[in-house]
């Protein structure tokens, strides 16, 4: 004889679809942004010490400057991105994934 739990209750039943649809986007969002494993990345600062972190990858040979990104202060670069988020780790930047067509026509670093 097994016991089952009792079905949710409407609301609860609509609270829980509601979450489900709240979280899609958000997931499909982190999806689409996760920077790959090798290849051309958006690096964003968030505060002082991120733009310090964004110029000490200037001088890095892992790491080639393609252009300055869409949002100020930030660059997209080509490389592992490994070695990346080791340039980055505590810098207080953000990588993301560059979709192809969104940053072209940029101006070059």
């Amino acid at each position: 004889m097994s016991s089952r739990p009792p079905p949710l209750p409407a609301v609860a039943r609509r609270l829980s679809n509601a979450m489900l649809l709240a979280w899609g986007p958000i997931v499909l969002g982190a999806f689409l942004l996760a920077p790959p494993a090798r290849g051309e990345m958006l690096v964003v600062p968030y505060s002082n010490e991120g733009r310090h972190t964004v110029v000490r990858m200037i001088g890095n040979p892992s790491v080639s400057i393609i252009s300055r990104g869409p949002i100020a202060g930030s660059l997209v670069v080509s490389g592992d991105r490994r070695a990346i988020r080791q340039i980055i780790s505590g810098g207080e930047a953000f990588l993301f994934a560059v979709p192809s067509q969104g940053c072209s026509g940029l101006t070059t670093a």
